[in-house]
């Protein structure tokens, strides 16, 4: 969360005016939801009234699943394994590279380097 730029918070503002965002957070324990909702709300205070859509799992299956229920358009992650497994239930699946990864198209799974690169 905290490596959020302006312009990625920007970006993900003009994309939840016109769509539903959700934002799964990795917790590992039940404690950590609150402060990290607070969090949320202060770094991106657009989504206080939607504060429902952010939710919190704590294992890669747990992701997964909340995902597959969701059903979403798109779905950006910085992980390639839910990328791969999510690929053929969603109908983009977008990774999010780490600093240091190397871009790789890998079958119908698009990798970028910023949000802002979703726009480009």
């Amino acid at each position: 969360m905290n490596d959020l730029t302006q312009t990625d918070v920007d970006l993900l503002y003009e994309i939840d005016r016109n769509t539903k965002v959700y934002f799964l957070l990795k917790i590992h324990h039940l404690d950590e939801e609150a402060p990290l909702k607070s969090l949320v709300i202060e770094r991106m205070p657009f989504i206080k009234p939607k504060i429902h859509h952010v939710l919190f799992h704590q294992t890669h299956k747990g992701k997964v699943a909340f995902v597959r229920q969701i059903r979403p358009h798109l779905h950006i992650d910085c992980d390639d394994l839910s990328v791969k497994e999510l690929a053929p239930h969603v109908p983009f699946a977008v990774r999010l590279l780490n600093e240091g990864d190397v871009l790789k198209k890998s079958g119908e799974i698009v990798a970028i380097r910023r949000m802002e690169d979703l726009i480009s």
